[in-house]
C-alpha cells in the first residue's frame, strides 16, 4: 500500500519518493527517476499497487539518515514497471512507526522528509487578548 508520496524540488535529478508498506508491515522507500517518473506519479496514496521489482534494484535502507523515515529497504526505479496495476486484494492496515525524538529529528538535513503523527490534546480557542489560537483549559 502506498502510504506517502513526495516530489523533492531541490534535488539535482527529478525524483519521486514513495513509501510502500505491505500486509506484514514491512516497508520500503522507493526512489523513482527517469522513465518511471510519469508512471509512478499516477499512483494514489492509500491504494494497494502490485508490480515486480528486480532484486538488483533493492538494497538495505539508510532511510533515517537520507529521508528521516525508518524503513527496511530502499528501492531505486529508473525504468517503467510493465506489470504495475491496482492489486486485486487488500488487508487491514496497521501503520508501523518508528518514533524519533525531537532532538534527533532536529539533526536531519534541510529538505529531509518525515512522517508526523500527532494527537490533538485540546481544542484550540482564541484568547480574547490574542489572535493566536491557544489550548483551552477548564
Amino acid at each position: 500500500m502506498l502510504v506517502a508520496k513526495a516530489e523533492p524540488t531541490n534535488w539535482s535529478v527529478p525524483s519521486l519518493l514513495l513509501r510502500y508498506v505491505d500486509e506484514n508491515r514491512s516497508d520500503a522507500v522507493f526512489v523513482v527517476i527517469g522513465e518511471a517518473l510519469e508512471q509512478f506519479r499516477s499512483c494514489e496514496v492509500w491504494r494497494v499497487d502490485e508490480f515486480t521489482v528486480l532484486g538488483s534494484n533493492v538494497r538495505n535502507s539508510s532511510g533515517v539518515q537520507k529521508f528521516g523515515v525508518q524503513c527496511l529497504y530502499e528501492v531505486s526505479l529508473k525504468f517503467v514497471a510493465p506489470d504495475l496495476k491496482l492489486a486485486g486484494r487488500t488487508w487491514p492496515f496497521k501503520y508501523a512507526y518508528a518514533f524519533q525524538d525531537w532532538p534527533s529529528m532536529n539533526q536531519l538535513d534541510a529538505g529531509a522528509f518525515v512522517d508526523i503523527l500527532g494527537k490533538l490534546e485540546a481544542k484550540p480557542v482564541l484568547d480574547a487578548n490574542s489572535s493566536i489560537p491557544k489550548p483551552f483549559s477548564d
